[in-house]
């Protein structure tokens, strides 16, 4: 597009540093609206980036308190565990002392047996 505007210039009899001031001033004058209208853009992008960011801190805050939550009720659960393993522990001792009582019955019977 400069070159065409230069040419333009050029055939419209305008000197050439003249025309290429022009050219040049022309090319400042985009670059000033561009970046003037993009500002805007800037800024809704900024508040944008600054919202995102606010929400992911809270989502991961509530991440935090869930897998506190989960951690809790796994350490009621190994505490359940715990009673269960109690309790199994409990009921292979009294296997094991009745299994011992059946076993000296036994024996008593047949050594009473063995006298008789």
């Amino acid at each position: 597009m400069h070159v065409t505007l230069f040419r333009a210039l050029q055939s419209a009899n305008i000197p050439d540093d003249a025309a290429e001031r022009v050219v040049h001033a022309f090319e400042e004058h985009i670059d000033m609206a561009i970046t003037e209208a993009m500002k805007h853009y800037d800024d809704r992008i900024t508040a944008m980036q600054a919202v995102l960011e606010a929400k992911i801190d809270a989502g991961f805050k509530n991440m935090d308190g869930r897998f506190t939550g989960i951690a809790g009720e796994i350490s009621g659960i190994k505490g359940d565990f715990s009673g269960v393993r109690t309790s199994i522990d409990v009921l292979k001792w009294a296997v094991i002392a009745e299994g011992t009582l059946i076993m000296l019955a036994g024996a008593i019977t047949g050594y009473v047996k063995l006298l008789a």
